[in-house]
């Protein structure tokens, strides 16, 4: 019987996708999400006056189906081609479920400390806002980054991508405001990396740990 109504869930996610691609309907996506999230609450609160009433692989299998639902908007958005953000996202939904379940044991705070540290790490790497402030600063002092194609001459059918400032008149001023906008974005990268690394490394000494 379960495996019949996830098929059938399985079915409308086929015929939603199909509404959106064919027709380019707006996905109901959020629409269905809020509306069974109201309907999981409500069944939640039935549940709670009867617990002792309903056997006990039903409320397995109850929580279960819940679990799935709370991870349906993260899989909706994602494709199997985009390696990081959806796995960060994952990786972010997991922790969050697991933080408030960590409490019978010695070390439980300090574990739910270092998950709540990876989870704002995960949060700022899916964001990914690290070269905000240097664009910031770079385009106020070398004006807004408009960016241009040409054909190149040497080679058909390709193009050179050029980017104009209004600030930059001279080529020491290219070359200048170049060199600072690859530091920038280098900097940027090595922030991230830091904050990947330190998550990594923290899952490494210690998800063995996190369990209750």
């Amino acid at each position: 019987m379960i495996l019949s109504l996830f098929d059938k869930i399985d079915g409308l996610a086929h015929w939603i996708d199909r509404r959106v691609f064919v027709l380019g309907e707006e996905s109901p996506r959020t629409f269905i999400h809020d509306r069974i999230d109201k309907f999981l609450c409500w069944l939640d609160w039935r549940f709670l006056f009867c617990a002792d009433d309903i056997p006990h692989d039903i409320m397995v299998c109850w929580a279960r189906i819940k679990r799935i639902f709370d991870y349906v908007p993260i899989l909706w958005h994602d494709f199997d081609f985009n390696g990081d953000i959806g796995m960060f996202k994952l990786m972010k939904k997991k922790l969050e479920r697991l933080e408030p379940e960590l409490v019978h044991f010695v070390s439980a705070e300090r574990s739910r400390k270092r998950i709540r540290i990876c989870i704002t790490l995960l949060d700022r790497i899916i964001n990914d806002t690290y070269e905000i402030d240097f664009h910031d600063k770079h385009e106020k002092k070398w004006g807004e980054i408009k960016m241009r194609s040409e054909p190149c001459k040497d080679s058909p059918g390709y193009s050179q991508l050029f980017l104009d400032r209004k600030n930059v008149r001279t080529p020491e001023d290219e070359k200048k405001a170049g060199r600072e906008l690859l530091k920038g974005v280098k900097l940027a990268y090595q922030k991230k990396q830091r904050d990947i690394n330190y998550v990594f490394n923290t899952l490494s000494k210690h998800l063995q740990s996190w369990w209750d």
